[in-house]
């Protein structure tokens, strides 16, 4: 039920700064359906620092508003990023994931609810694996 977003604007590192607000304004912009009643907890990551704009986590409190904004993630423009919230772990596979990619182990690699996927070729044919430890990972990187 939750996504981060990065990249968006003015964090005044205030305590009282409305992050809801600027997150409506976005979507507003994009003629997305997004009300205050869609969202249940929203605040920004991290420590307050100056001139950079840390990410955002927001709790939804429906699924409908959540895959919303997620499926028009690709329209809130050019340093704006909007993601799955991942556990560290989970994070850290999908990071792994996307070296591989880097490195054409993987054709492609994605993360869908709060799993992490890869395309791969293996004996000619494309196939899609779940990576869910480091384990697959590791056997991904020395094509087992």
């Amino acid at each position: 039920m939750m996504l981060e977003i990065s990249g968006l604007p003015d964090d005044t590192g205030d305590a009282k700064e409305n992050v809801e607000q600027k997150l409506l304004d976005k979507a507003r912009k994009l003629n997305l359906q997004l009300n205050s009643c869609d969202i249940d907890r929203i605040h920004r990551l991290g420590p307050k620092s100056s001139g950079k704009n840390r990410r955002v986590i927001v709790k939804f409190t429906n699924s409908k508003a959540r895959q919303r904004v997620f499926n028009t993630r690709k329209f809130f423009g050019k340093g704006l990023f909007v993601q799955d919230s991942l556990t560290p772990f989970r994070s850290q596979l999908s990071f792994e994931a996307r070296a591989l990619k880097r490195d054409h182990k993987l054709l492609s690699t994605w993360v869908a609810g709060g799993n992490i996927y890869g395309l791969m070729v293996l004996n000619g044919h494309e196939r899609k694996v779940q990576i869910k430890d480091l384990d697959a990972i590791d056997a991904i990187r020395n094509g087992v």
